[in-house]
């Protein structure tokens, strides 16, 4: 079966129609579910399956977190905010959602994450990507979710990034304006920009498939993949409501994945800021920013990576938890 661009973008429609409907009406829901449960191990674990069952088929990813007497669930979905249903090319888009349940003491929270996705791109997914295709004409609408699978942390990652950056570097508009995030997807990149409302945010605006990409994206892409490796479920892909509700802290993820990017920047930051035409202005701004990510970077190492991949990323921040208050205490 092939996908044209008229019939990808009638699935578009749908998947627009489906992920809203499916997030809006659960997370709803949801809040009034979880008062059901008993407040205890056995009540929450019987409430975290039913919330994941719930959002199988519209979650982008998630993450068990915590500890075992005080856990908690996020993840993120996709919905229409009826307060900005247009990004900033007036097209139509998708915004992501957080959601975390804590157990103790119980509560369930969301909202906005800090990216967007165009129906643009959307269509692009259903054209280019992999989409799953039943009885040689069904196209099994939520199937294209995984090629959104890296969305969420580097949404966080870019956003996050860029938000502290911009204390470091003077000239704020010549940074957001010039600033082109990739994300990485298992069959190919997604391409964006910058904005700045009331948080920095990453506003996805096409997909290209890995054919398609030369070879400075293909390279950016490999760089990005090798940089998230293992960390595409953590605390990170929960911000900024993590923050909010200060129950993780999520700089480790920000730091190796500095530290990786670090590792072939001169390829990145030609993909970064390729839409600068200025030299010396895209010279700037590429130098500065290397010396931002070598400054995030400092928190972590080859030692503290390789831990991290040894007892997994919750046993990790248990750890750090540990180690902040230890630190905490001796100051006090």
């Amino acid at each position: 079966m092939i996908i044209t661009d008229t019939l990808a973008k009638g699935l578009k429609n749908r998947f627009f129609a489906e992920m809203d409907e499916e997030v809006v009406q659960k997370l709803n829901a949801l809040i009034k579910d979880g008062y059901k449960y008993k407040h205890n191990t056995t009540g929450w674990e019987k409430f975290s399956k039913h919330l994941k069952k719930s959002f199988n088929r519209c979650a982008i990813s998630f993450y068990d977190g915590g500890s075992s007497s005080k856990p908690y669930l996020g993840f993120v979905g996709l919905n229409i905010d009826p307060d900005r249903e247009f990004n900033k090319w007036n097209e139509k888009c998708l915004t992501g959602t957080v959601a975390i349940a804590i157990l103790e003491p119980f509560l369930f929270d969301y909202r906005q994450a800090l990216f967007n996705i165009g129906e643009h791109a959307i269509s692009r997914i259903y054209e280019r990507g992999k989409p799953v295709i039943k009885n040689g004409f069904d196209v099994d609408i939520p199937s294209i979710l995984p090629e959104l699978s890296a969305v969420p942390l580097w949404a966080a990652y870019w956003a996050g990034t860029i938000a502290t950056f911009k204390s470091f570097y003077s000239n704020q508009s010549d940074l957001v304006n010039n600033f082109f995030p990739p994300i990485p997807s298992p069959n190919g990149l997604f391409l964006g920009e910058m904005v700045v409302e009331k948080y920095s945010s990453v506003e996805i605006r096409t997909f290209v498939n890995d054919s398609q990409l030369n070879f400075e994206q293909m390279e950016v892409k490999k760089l990005l993949v090798e940089s998230s490796s293992g960390l595409e479920n953590s605390p990170l892909t929960l911000y900024p409501l993590i923050e909010v509700l200060k129950i993780d802290e999520n700089f480790t993820e920000t730091a190796m994945i500095s530290y990786h990017l670090l590792k072939n920047y001169d390829v990145l930051s030609h993909v970064l800021f390729h839409g600068v035409e200025d030299d010396k202005v895209r010279k700037n701004l590429q130098d500065e920013f290397r010396k931002f990510l070598k400054e995030s970077a400092k928190f972590t190492n080859e030692v503290l990576i390789a831990l991290y991949k040894r007892i997994g990323i919750r046993n990790f921040h248990l750890e750090v938890k540990k180690s902040l208050m230890k630190e905490r205490l001796k100051k006090s």
